[in-house]
């Protein structure tokens, strides 16, 4: 059943809320064989829209948002989280605050 359907995460919409989905592409992500270890796979979720699996979780998330008349999100995050955010909302058309600590591993 789910041949010729669209190769994202909404593929699977009988098992995911009742939403029109807030989309940019995101999941259907490789899982590729380890070079180092037989038997492990790796899904490689660096492919998403916003480079992380983030994008998965903050993609349903601004869903479920925008199906509730949500206007502002907001979301304490040092990276991934942030950028997933800001892009869904930019694509639902809703206000996205980030708040980011003034120190983070990598700043010095």
């Amino acid at each position: 059943m789910l041949a010729g359907r669209t190769a994202s995460m909404w593929r699977y919409s009988e098992v995911l809320p009742d939403a029109d989905p807030v989309t940019l592409g995101e999941g259907f992500t490789p899982l590729l064989p380890s070079r180092k270890t037989k038997n492990v796979w790796i899904k490689d979720e660096g492919l998403n829209p916003t480079g992380s699996f983030k994008a998965r979780g903050l993609g349903m998330a601004v869903t479920m948002a925008k199906k509730y008349g949500l206007k502002k999100l907001a979301i304490p995050s040092a990276g991934n989280a942030a950028s997933a955010l800001a892009a869904y909302s930019a694509r639902a058309g809703i206000e996205a605050y980030i708040f980011m600590p003034r120190m983070y591993p990598g700043r010095t």
